[in-house]
């Protein structure tokens, strides 16, 4: 499985089971295809294979079917950081030669739509590419600029994902660019063809024992490469991905009790902040898998704080890059604790190469 045409044909074996739950509301595998292949036909009218969508959005199902839809049809998409500023937008839409830039006008108080007029207003000769600005909602006089809705793309009368032309959707095809600074001055596009997400993604969740009775926390921003490796773990092997719009600490362990969460990845500061609490009521036995990149000092006290707050927990230390994938190289989830606490591990595929230069 190494593109995401390829994807679908797996993803329609789940059918009726859950695929997403956002906003909690259930939406099955049969349905995010359908409501997908909508959407890539929309696309299509004026999107052409290589073009590029930027995607300002927080974790959702629109996300989701989006990055899938432009995957279908071989258009890139460009997830961007919620958090970025004018110029860090400017820059990037630039720089991609972006032609359509999808955002949320707002969202949990904050006013995105205010962002983008002042991203646009009087600069259109400055985004020569940008030929389409859509937004999720009804923006209001704050957006400065006319957009359109996606719900207008969608196409009524799509024949599924069998009838789209696989040589767009093909493992070499560029499926998203992610802006890292890196080690250099200004942000770099890391571009990532479809095989090195799907494939990847499908050799990690079955290094992790991901299965389709699984529930997954998606708890880290798609805007971010581990995130993104994340979601696609729990599609390619049929699991229901339960996404965060914003991480908040004790929002996700309320959603662990509700969904009854079985794989929670995160960053060390996400869990952090239950250390300093005597007591945590809530059920997260549900917990079995957690990878988990520790950048504290101590990650054998980390590893055996977490095991106390999830019971049942298998934590994880995993080692990846933006320029290639997350979760390249984890953690033994049968090791023990002591070898659990070690940076790292084992690579998930023997199709990943290492090189060691001296």
């Amino acid at each position: 499985m190494e593109t995401v045409n390829e994807l679908f044909y797996k993803m329609k074996q789940y059918g009726e089971n859950p695929a997403v739950i956002s906003r909690n509301k259930p939406i099955t595998y049969a349905q995010l295809i359908e409501k997908s292949c909508k959407l890539a036909s929309g696309l299509k009218k004026v999107m052409e294979p290589g073009d590029k969508i930027s995607v300002w959005l927080p974790n959702s199902i629109e996300w989701i079917t989006i990055e899938l839809a432009a995957g279908l049809i071989g258009v890139t998409v460009i997830p961007l950081n919620l958090r970025y500023k004018v110029h860090e937008l400017e820059y990037i839409l630039q720089n991609s030669e972006s032609k359509m830039f999808i955002f949320q006008p707002k969202f949990e108080g904050y006013n995105y739509e205010a962002i983008v007029g002042q991203l646009f207003q009087n600069k259109a000769e400055l985004f020569p590419h940008l030929k389409y600005v859509v937004s999720t909602d009804e923006t209001t006089s704050d957006c400065k600029i006319k957009s359109e809705l996606l719900t207008t793309f969608f196409h009524e009368n799509s024949d599924g994902y069998e009838s789209f032309d696989k040589e767009s959707s093909n493992p070499k095809s560029i499926f998203n660019i992610y802006y890292t600074s890196g080690t250099t001055s200004r942000p770099k596009g890391a571009m990532l063809p479809q095989r090195t997400i799907i494939k990847h993604s499908y050799n990690a969740a079955r290094y992790l024992r991901i299965d389709s009775e699984d529930v997954v926390l998606g708890a880290l921003p798609f805007c971010g490469i581990f995130g993104l490796n994340t979601l696609f773990a729990s599609l390619t092997m049929g699991a229901c991905v339960v996404p965060m719009e914003r991480y908040k600490p004790f929002d996700a362990l309320k959603m662990i009790e509700e969904y009854k969460c079985t794989v929670f990845n995160g960053v060390d500061g996400m869990i952090t902040p239950f250390f300093e609490e005597n007591k945590l009521d809530f059920d997260l036995s549900s917990v079995r898998i957690g990878a988990y990149a520790i950048f504290s000092s101590n990650s054998r006290l980390f590893i055996e704080k977490i095991s106390d707050i999830f019971p049942n927990i298998k934590a994880v230390q995993p080692y990846g890059m933006t320029e290639v994938g997350s979760l390249l190289f984890i953690g033994n989830p049968e090791a023990s604790l002591e070898k659990r606490s070690l940076a790292g591990g084992q690579r998930v595929s023997s199709e990943i190469e290492v090189d060691i230069l001296i």
